[in-house]
């Protein structure tokens, strides 16, 4: 029997249909959910979520695992951690100037608040496991050099998405190969992923080759619109299945 049934079947009948009158959901999607919203939208109990929890640990999962308070693992020479409000200049100085992300759709940024509240959204996204995003910290300096993330995920398939920047002084170094070798790790690892997917512009050598000498394989080509230019975007899909 699926490990998910067996352990809806030793559920109280009550919090049984909440699950089933909620979207379908696979085990990993139940063990990614923070425990507050266990409680809050799906009126399980401390007794439920306790049940719930040995169940997740003798399957193999963490269900206190902390994506804020556990980061990808360091490499040679980065390290990486979760963004801070004091990141605010930093961010704003690499959105300000549409120069520094040619090949990248995001908004220009207008002012210093627009950081602040980006930062904000990231802190409850990650919370909330919607995405997880990380600075990239040069270790020898300790100084932010990009942000690497894991977005558009989809519990129920163990799928996510790969984004990543460096700032462009530091590009061409190898950082970004180093980082994104990480986060497929953390991906596998710590979220249970069996999926990642990498989008980039067909025309972004330098993307294609970060995630060709990460061990992505090409999957499939597509057409996005620009969310400014609104321009069909021609973008080369590139997917890492888990072995």
């Amino acid at each position: 029997m699926n490990p998910l049934s067996v352990i809806l079947n030793q559920l109280p009948e009550k919090t049984v249909q909440l699950w089933q009158e909620s979207e379908k959901k696979t085990l990993l999607s139940i063990v990614m959910i923070p425990k507050e919203d266990l409680q809050e939208i799906y009126g399980l109990c401390e007794d439920d979520i306790d049940f719930l929890s040995q169940s997740f640990i003798n399957l193999g999962y963490n269900p206190d695992f902390d994506p804020i308070k556990t980061p990808p693992n360091p490499t040679q020479r980065l390290h990486f951690r979760s963004f801070l409000m004091e990141d605010a200049a930093v961010l704003y100085e690499f959105r300000r100037n549409p120069l520094n992300f040619p090949n990248v759709d995001m908004a220009v940024w207008q002012d210093l608040q627009e950081a602040y509240d980006y930062l904000e959204k990231m802190q409850i996204g990650m919370k909330k496991r919607k995405w997880f995003i990380y600075g990239i910290v040069l270790t020898k300096t300790n100084q932010t050099i990009g942000f690497i993330n894991f977005w558009n995920i989809d519990w129920n398939n163990a799928t996510a998405e790969i984004g990543y920047v460096l700032f462009p002084e530091f590009r061409h170094q190898g950082y970004m190969t180093e980082a994104v070798n990480s986060m497929i790790h953390f991906g596998f690892s710590c979220l249970h992923l069996d999926k990642i997917l990498g989008v980039t512009q067909k025309n972004n050598l330098a993307s294609r080759q970060v995630l060709l000498r990460s061990g992505f394989q090409y999957f499939t080509s597509i057409e996005d619109i620009h969310s400014m230019t609104h321009q069909m975007i021609p973008m080369d899909v590139y997917q890492y299945i888990k072995k």
